[in-house]
């Protein structure tokens, strides 16, 4: 057997050649056991030979497959949220349904079962809380104990049914860097040299163009300027 030992430890395909030959001339004697190893066993070398299965490569490729897998699933199950309602839930759980996937609902509802026999002496390990970003059972215990329903904000936002951060758009509004452009153009036009510092730094301020804008059709009108007149979006008047 150490022959055949020698060949499943092989840690590459040419000491595998190698060692299978050696086991070739040792069973040279024993033609049906050889013929059994060739066409049965050795079809499979793939998956015990040292040279295959232990590859790093090979490795790496099965544990991403597997962890893809379950990746798949999850999203499979919250992309079927929309179309799945939970009945019998608590009432503390009511504000969630149709907020939070259904997914992370049962999962806290398993939790939420265990508020009856797990030991609140025990300090939180945050191992549900931070590992699937859902209320524990010490969590929801300090909730239910204030006398409030668990709420989004228990939840990580993945679980937030509304939650896409691929589109998350910020309250700030955007500033259009052309019109402000043409804006401050105009402006230049009609002030004098020595104003222009003056006007770079209420710029600065983030005193808005159109403000000044407004200010400067004003002096114009003035001064009876006919030449230039714009009105307070920057058309001509």
């Amino acid at each position: 057997m150490s022959v055949w030992g020698k060949v499943t430890q092989a840690k590459t395909p040419e000491i595998y050649i190698k060692q299978l030959d050696a086991l070739k001339k040792h069973l040279s004697s024993f033609p049906a056991v050889l013929e059994y190893i060739q066409s049965t066993i050795l079809l499979l070398k793939e998956k015990f030979i040292v040279a295959w299965a232990c590859d790093l490569l090979s490795v790496f490729k099965s544990l991403a497959l597997a962890v893809e897998t379950q990746i798949n699933q999850v999203h499979n199950s919250i992309g079927q949220d929309t179309v799945k309602t939970l009945v019998n839930v608590p009432k503390s759980f009511i504000p969630l349904l149709g907020n939070i996937s259904t997914f992370a609902l049962r999962e806290c509802l398993m939790q939420f079962d265990r508020l009856n026999d797990f030991d609140r002496s025990k300090p939180c390990l945050h191992t549900v809380s931070i590992g699937l970003g859902i209320p524990c059972p010490h969590i929801m215990a300090k909730i239910f104990k204030r006398g409030d329903s668990l709420a989004l904000k228990d939840f990580h936002f993945q679980w937030h049914l509304k939650y896409n951060p691929e589109i998350t758009k910020s309250d700030t509004p955007e500033l259009d860097l052309d019109e402000e452009m043409k804006l401050i153009m105009v402006l230049l036009l009609h002030k004098q040299p020595s104003k222009l510092v003056d006007l770079i730094d209420q710029t600065l301020q983030k005193k808005t163009v159109s403000t000044s804008l407004c200010t400067l059709h004003s002096d114009c009108a003035n001064k009876g300027t006919s030449a230039f007149m714009w009105s307070y979006n920057g058309s001509l008047a």
